[in-house]
């Protein structure tokens, strides 16, 4: 803290006690990129500077001209994130302690003497907003965050910090970051810039906690805090903490915060750290501890958290343990076997917003005594600062709350309209509290070119509305759009990938010419207020800015790309046997798709393109058909290549060769999205199950059955899968049977799906059940526990199996056979009973429920795709909001027995 205050003393008194102001001006990425040599643009470059230095929040009228209003940083509790020492050299003279800075300097007009009291009456005011927890900088997480600010996109705005990187005019300040947060402060900006800076110019990364705390730690790197824990380093390898007080240290000492770095080491260590946590309030308080590998907090000898073994990053809390105020002693255990390693610990209690747990600790039971430099508020001057917060335009830009109410500004400036250039703000000189922006020569030409022709500007529009938002929002640094734009040849190398076989196509982002065609609305809308990572290769992510804030893109980009050119084809087969060409032709005995893309979880067999699986939620139907046949035109240099070469198909025996129909039929398939099976030649090495002369049983963990599922492959190309838990066939489906890989290689972990394709998913539920009447619902629960029994299955001299279960004194055999047809096989399906006297009267069978709709006396049809052909004294019925078909078993004697085709 004191260096931190001599060092503001420095800056001050550099500045001639709030003297000479500097002579950097305002610098913004779209300015210097577009308009600073280009005086032919002034109007359009006039506007856009009106939004973003704030000057239509004072003067009115910028709505005339479609200004992008740009919100000022939320100063509520800005005492609580930014060093007063920053704010008092900050608002002293913006550009000195921030060059480039968007902010004027607010008592430029005033003698040197008035300028500092005023000064120091604003730091007073903000002051009373909070104040600063610090912690020392984690050398592992320092270089952990100079990785991420290189790659992960930091510097398509902000600039290369290596050595010797250029400072370009196109890049946007950071100014001197260790003199203005606290590494806790700024972790929590970085994770959410949109809380304090509502605009959406700085957008959000998606961080992950770790993530943001390591950039911190980077930016901070060079903050000299008091060490404040102590600790012991010891060597070996566990699998467990071990008890670190009956081992031997191999190196003691301080540190500030839980710095793994001091073990200097990666692999086979352990570290106990120890202090006393300093709490102010009694109460209760929760605790968070997250680590790689295993961790443990010890609070007065109690365990707190355990986060014990070996695993990666994994988060264990908890809540209200009561503390009494004063120190507690805390020991907080670690080791680190392999690979990654992570320790995180965090607080939050009465009065206490959850915060890390190494920003509230010392290492002794008192707290070391005050700094007499230390800062001191002086109510005067909160009370004088408070007034020129409201008076001298603060209260125009910023929001600050006090008793939950915004301070309202009383400051009244004119409209736009009656402004002169000359004088005011942009005026080289400046006289009393008239704000100073240090204007260069440019700006002031184009913000008074504007103001000049204020009655004849209009709103822009189409294209125009496009340009203004994507350089207000600085997206031309990493995508061009119509050749405007893109990543700078100085950035280039900045942007990086984990596929150097894709070049540049895996490391730089797509261009946004055609946007509105080839994104769907929904997704625009995602992507915009979400941000994305449906590139993982790329490095480089993409933000999000909040759709509010890019509203007009939601807008103008369809309106401006949108076209309709290629309608989808009509087929005369059921759609599930057009989705089954689709998955054909993207798996590997098709197109080959699945050699460059994976689909969900499963990987393709060379590089990790865009996947599959989640294709359709993103792109436009329309679009996804004309860039099929035409990579090239679409993305120019892609490795995409056409399937239709020349307008002509290379399937030419799927579906007549018909290009439209084709292109439906991968989209129809692809839509489908985590329910469409996934295509051939994906997941590494496969084992394919293929009965040729005898069925194949497979029995093992089934993807929607019981751990008790049994698969039957059948040479007919006709599988089916039977829960002998649920008493019933599951799933019927065609072509490929199985693939055996993921059970019979590694550990065999997880459930197996079926390889064919038109899978059929059978009713559900108690097959068979004694109904009153034709009114009586059918029962729900499991089957056992209605009292049946699976006794197995035996195989005829084909190898088929019949399937046995029982209940109620009535045994049941349940025979499905494969019968060959014209194109697929199909299934006749006997189902017999044999019981003792007497014999069930109301005894049902329900062989379906959901949409069903009679197509003959003997034939229903299902869902619209199962046929099935049952016996002429079926059921059709209604019951509990669905329709039901059911088999009445009549017994002639003690046996029963009947029929059902499945035809598919």
């Amino acid at each position: 803290m004191l260096r931190r205050f001599l060092f503001a003393c420095v800056l001050l008194s550099q500045v001639s006690g709030y003297g000479i102001l500097s002579a950097e001006h305002p610098r913004l990425p779209a300015f210097e990129r577009f308009f600073s040599e280009d005086n032919s643009r002034d109007l359009e470059a006039g506007s856009y500077l009106l939004g973003e230095l704030s000057c239509v929040k004072c003067h009115t009228g910028g709505n005339d001209l479609g200004v992008l209003e740009r919100t000022a940083p939320i100063l509520d509790g800005v005492g609580s994130r930014v060093q007063l020492e920053h704010l008092r050299a900050f608002i002293a003279d913006p550009q000195s302690a921030k060059p480039g800075s968007l902010m004027p300097a607010l008592f430029a007009g005033l003698d040197e003497t008035e300028r500092a009291q005023n000064v120091e009456a604003l730091v007073h005011f903000l002051a009373t907003t909070g104040s600063l927890h610090e912690v020392g900088p984690n050398a592992v997480a320092v270089g952990k965050g100079e990785n991420h600010y290189h790659t992960l996109g930091c510097v398509a705005c902000h600039g290369s910090r290596k050595e010797g990187a250029p400072d370009l005019a196109t890049s946007v300040p950071l100014g001197k970051l260790d003199t203005k947060y606290s590494i806790p402060s700024l972790t929590e900006f970085l994770k959410d810039p949109h809380a304090t800076r509502p605009s959406g110019r700085m957008p959000s990364l998606n961080l992950k906690d770790e993530e943001a705390r390591e950039l911190a730690n980077y930016f901070l790197r060079d903050v000299d805090v008091p060490a404040n824990i102590a600790y012991k380093v010891y060597e070996g390898s566990w699998d467990k903490i071990p008890d670190f007080a009956a081992l031997k240290p191999i190196a003691t000492g301080t540190s500030t915060g839980f710095d793994l770095g001091v073990a200097g080491k990666t692999n086979n260590f352990g570290i106990r750290f120890e202090g006393y946590l300093q709490i102010e309030s009694s109460g209760k308080y929760d605790f968070e501890l997250g680590s790689d590998d295993g961790s443990k907090l010890w609070i007065d000898g109690d365990e707190v958290v355990d986060v014990d073994g070996i695993h990666p990053h994994s988060l264990n809390k908890t809540s209200n343990y009561p503390l009494e105020s004063g120190p507690h002693h805390v020991i907080v255990d670690y080791f680190q076997g392999g690979g990654e390693w992570t320790l995180e610990a965090r607080i939050k209690g009465p009065k206490t917003s959850l915060q890390s747990l190494e920003s509230m600790m010392t290492l002794g039971k008192e707290k070391p005594a005050a700094a007499p430099e230390g800062f001191r508020i002086d109510r005067t001057l909160v009370a004088k600062g408070r007034e020129l917060f409201t008076s001298v335009g603060c209260a125009n830009c910023h929001q600050l709350k006090e008793n939950d109410k915004p301070l309202a500004s009383t400051l009244k400036p004119k409209p736009l309209a009656d402004l002169n250039p000359a004088a005011g703000c942009m005026a080289n000189k400046t006289t009393g509290n008239t704000p100073h922006y240090s204007l260069n020569e440019r700006q002031i030409v184009a913000i008074s070119s504007t103001l000049k022709s204020l009655g004849s500007l209009k709103q822009p529009k189409g294209e125009q509305v496009v340009f203004r938002t994507m350089a207000t929002f600085n997206c031309y640094a990493c995508h061009d759009r119509n050749g405007i734009g893109g990543v700078e040849r100085e950035r280039e190398a900045e942007f990086q990938g984990t596929i150097p076989e894709m070049g540049d196509e895996g490391r730089i982002p797509p261009s946004l010419t055609g946007a509105g065609d080839k994104l769907n609305d929904n997704w625009l809308k995602h992507i915009l207020n979400q941000g994305a990572s449906d590139r993982p290769y790329m490095l480089t992510r993409m933000p999000k800015f909040g759709a509010d804030h890019v509203s007009p893109l939601l807008t103008a980009f369809p309106e401006l790309d949108r076209q309709e050119t290629s309608p989808r084809a009509e087929f005369s087969q059921p759609e599930y046997r057009i989705k089954s060409e689709g998955r054909m032709m993207v798996g590997e005995k098709g197109m080959s798709c699945v050699k460059c893309h994976p689909f969900g979880n499963s990987q393709s067999s060379g590089i990790q393109a865009l996947n599959l699986q989640s294709m359709t939620n993103r792109l436009r139907e329309d679009w996804f058909n004309r860039y099929m046949i035409n990579p090239q035109k679409y993305r120019r240099g892609t490795r995409m290549p056409t399937a239709w070469p020349n307008g002509r198909t290379i399937l030419p025996d799927v579906l007549d060769g018909d290009t439209q129909q084709q292109l439906t039929a991968m989209w129809l398939y692809l839509a489908d999205g985590p329910n469409a099976a996934i295509p051939l030649g994906l997941g590494g090495q496969s084992i394919v199950l293929e009965p040729k002369e005898k069925p194949i049983i497979y029995r093992n963990f089934l993807e929607g059955h019981s751990p008790r599922a049994i698969a039957i492959g059948y040479p007919e190309a006709a599988h089916l899968t039977f829960d002998a838990e649920r008493f019933g066939i599951r799933y019927i489906w065609h072509g490929a049977f199985i693939d055996a890989a993921r059970h019979w290689e590694g550990r065999g972990s997880g459930n197996q799906t079926p390889l064919g394709d038109h899978l059929i998913k059978l009713v559900e539920g108690i097959p068979f059940a004694n109904l009153e009447s034709l009114e009586t619902q059918w029962p729900n629960g499991q089957p056992r526990e209605s009292g049946f029994h699976f006794r197995g299955y035996t195989l005829n001299e084909k190898g088929q199996p019949r399937f046995r279960y029982s209940f109620e004194e009535i045994e049941v055999i349940d025979f499905p056979q494969p019968v060959k047809g014209e194109r697929d096989a199909t299934f006749k399906r006997e189902i017999s009973l044999v019981t003792k006297e007497p014999v069930p009267l109301n005894l049902y069978f329900r062989i379906a429920a959901g949409n069903i709709e009679q197509r003959s006396d003997e034939l229903f049809q299902i869902d619209g795709i199962l046929k099935l052909k049952v016996p002429a004294n079926a059921v059709l019925r209604e019951s509990g909001g669905r329709k039901e078909l059911l088999i009445p078993v009549t017994f002639a004697g003690t046996q029963a027995k009947f029929v059902v085709d499945y035809l598919w």
